[in-house]
């Protein structure tokens, strides 16, 4: 799996969105969700009765600016205006649109991700908070990943990678629990899907990068 990374934070306009031609090609936009300078014109009025339940106003801007700029590149591959394309939620929560491949969408306050590519595909962005990760490392870790317990950054990249791989199976955690999703810890650097659930299948695997110290995202792809 290839990503084609586009920071829109140091772009000059916005990268041109279409459908990456090979399978095995996945295209990730990465910005600031509070310098995009999304509005609200482009979400349908269920999205804006959504987001403005959101009383945590970071939350709330990066909500937006995520959605904004997911409709605008299925507006542009759809040949649609990005306020007329069509969205809607799977049981599982996943965001689906009539288009010929899949796409993902993660954010936190200060950093948001829009995916898609020809495979399916899984997205997660999460911030690197020792603190906060440590937490919950209890309820997501495999007994055989422990040994990530103490490092902030590898917790981070299990975190991210099974976020990743929940979106990509098209489940999320409703189907499967994070410890269900099992990574092989034999290199710390870059841990490996040992076991994918409700799949049969191990043809999956995850890219992690990080476009600054605080974030780390996961990719996750069904590789041929």
């Amino acid at each position: 799996m290839k990503i084609i990374l586009d920071s829109l934070d140091r772009a000059v306009g916005t990268p041109e969105p279409s459908p990456p031609p090979e399978k095995d090609l996945v295209r990730v936009w990465i910005f600031d969700p509070l310098r995009w300078g999304a509005t609200e014109a482009v979400l349908s009025d269920g999205e804006r009765a959504e987001f403005a339940r959101i009383r945590h106003e970071p939350t709330r801007l990066a909500r937006i600016a995520t959605r904004s700029a997911l409709r605008r590149m299925l507006g542009t591959c759809l040949g649609l205006s990005p306020a007329s394309v069509p969205l809607r939620r799977t049981a599982a929560g996943k965001l689906v649109s009539p288009v010929d491949f899949d796409f993902s969408v993660s954010h936190t306050a200060r950093r948001a991700v829009v995916a898609w590519g020809l495979s399916r595909i899984g997205v997660d962005v999460e911030r690197i908070d020792a603190g906060a990760l440590r937490g919950v490392a209890e309820v997501f870790l495999h007994p055989s990943e422990r040994s990530a317990s103490e490092d902030p950054g590898l917790l981070a990249q299990l975190w991210t990678g099974k976020e990743a791989l929940a979106k990509a199976i098209g489940t999320g955690f409703v189907a499967a629990e994070p410890k269900d999703f099992v990574f092989d810890m034999d290199d710390l650097d870059v841990p490996s899907p040992r076991r994918v659930p409700r799949t049969g299948s191990d043809r999956f695997e995850v890219v992690w990068f990080q476009t600054d110290p605080d974030h780390v995202v996961a990719v996750a792809g069904e590789s041929r």
